[in-house]
């Protein structure tokens, strides 16, 4: 946690299926990525994880990366009733069950050092085990995130390499780049071989048209 990466995949393998594997230990359920819902709003979504028993879904997580807010909103829409749900980053954790939800924080703020209670009651209620009734709301509010990913350093950063761009004044340089071509077809080739010809016997390449040759294409 200390040393977060900006990616939803590595908030899902390093904090949050841990957690979800440790929780699923003890009910055998299959864990399935992927999962395609329709949400009460009749949308389509594939929900990151699901524990199913049988094709079942019992518990459903929607994971986000680190720096994300969540709300009991983004996968609660999805749930049928006694499906519990879960959408975090690792860290704060959104809990959800039958229109009400509560949200669970690993840390706090000042420093990241894991509350082993906290942890025990997000466990609990992947479990379906009995669940500490206070702090549950009907209410949906977004949850900001307690810590942000650093930027990577690096030592040289890539840029993009473009072709360069020539202008095609004459029906004859524009034959020569017609034959230059590289990743064209036959086809390609042919038409704008029969243009050429066209623009030859109208005199040239009309005036009012601009004919830009790159190695990979030519553009009118």
């Amino acid at each position: 946690m200390n040393k977060p990466q900006k990616s939803e995949r590595w908030a899902m393998y390093r904090l949050i299926a841990p957690v979800v594997d440790f929780a699923n230990s003890t009910l055998g359920f299959e864990a399935y990525f992927e999962l395609n819902q329709t949400s009460s709003h009749g949308t389509s979504q594939s929900v990151d994880i699901a524990l199913l028993h049988g094709l079942e879904p019992r518990v459903m997580i929607e994971a986000k990366r680190i720096d994300r807010r969540i709300a009991a909103e983004q996968i609660s829409k999805y749930l049928q009733p006694n499906v519990r749900g879960l959408v975090t980053y690792g860290i704060n954790w959104v809990l959800c069950l039958n229109g009400v939800s509560k949200t669970i924080s690993l840390c706090g703020s000042e420093e990241i050092t894991v509350s082993v209670d906290s942890l025990n009651e997000i466990i609990a209620f992947i479990r379906g085990e009995e669940i500490i009734k206070s702090g549950w709301t009907t209410e949906q509010k977004y949850v900001d995130p307690v810590v942000k990913p650093g930027k990577l350093h690096k030592e040289a950063n890539a840029r993009r390499v473009s072709n360069q761009i020539s202008v095609a004044e004459d029906v004859n340089s524009l034959r020569r780049a017609v034959v230059d071509l590289s990743f064209t077809s036959a086809l390609d080739k042919v038409f704008l071989q029969a243009l050429s010809e066209q623009f030859e016997k109208q005199c040239g390449i009309p005036k009012h048209l601009r004919c830009e040759v790159r190695a990979s294409r030519i553009v009118f």
